[in-house]
């Protein structure tokens, strides 16, 4: 199985090392990157291309009381 396989847009996914989630919005046939977007803070849109072996899945967050 390639290494891109397991992820699809709409995916939410977190970096191995923490971070924001972010949400997968494509997957590039040609280099295997995915395309990844997430919110910096309340504003700031951020968008960047990431190889699939540094992303897990995010767990959803917990709900605050």
């Amino acid at each position: 199985m390639a290494e891109n396989e397991i992820f699809k847009p709409g995916d939410v996914v977190r970096l191995k090392s923490g971070g924001h989630a972010m949400t997968v919005e494509k997957v590039s046939f040609w280099s295997g990157k995915l395309t990844c977007s997430w919110f910096n803070g309340a504003w700031f849109h951020q968008k960047a291309r990431i190889r699939p072996k540094s992303l897990v899945i995010a767990q959803p967050e917990k709900e605050k009381d």
